[in-house]
């Protein structure tokens, strides 16, 4: 999120608290079991989020919550920043084999940004 997002989102007041940091392998200031969703729209595209912050995205997740992960279809499917020898699935089956989530859901997205087309996984989290 950017600073300005920030900016905006303070304004609307909405929100209980707002958190501006890189998700990466590194622990965010938020507390394990804060969320009930986590939503991750348009963050997984080349060189930005990667498979590497999926233990943290489930750890900021509360058991029986869901994490909500929608990207272009390209970018999962060729991307060598994300699937290059398989490692998006695999990073996904290893979270499923650790007990961490279930994989609920992998739908096609038509359109989903202009003329690409998108995927959109749900997982639960354990």
């Amino acid at each position: 999120m950017s600073t300005e997002s920030i900016k905006i989102c303070k304004e609307k007041n909405i929100y209980g608290r707002l958190v501006c940091s890189e998700v990466t392998t590194n622990r965010l200031d938020i507390d394990n079991d804060t969320y009930d969703v986590t939503v991750c729209v348009g963050c997984f595209v080349p060189h930005h989020m990667n498979e590497e912050c999926f233990p943290e995205l489930a750890r900021i997740t509360k058991p029986g919550g869901f994490l909500v992960i929608t990207m272009k279809q390209a970018y999962f499917d060729t991307s060598e920043d994300y699937n290059y020898g398989g490692k998006f699935e695999a990073a996904i089956q290893s979270m499923v084999q650790q007990g961490k989530w279930e994989v609920m859901a992998r739908d096609h997205v038509e359109g989903y940004f202009g003329e690409h087309n998108g995927v959109t996984l749900v997982f639960k989290i354990m």
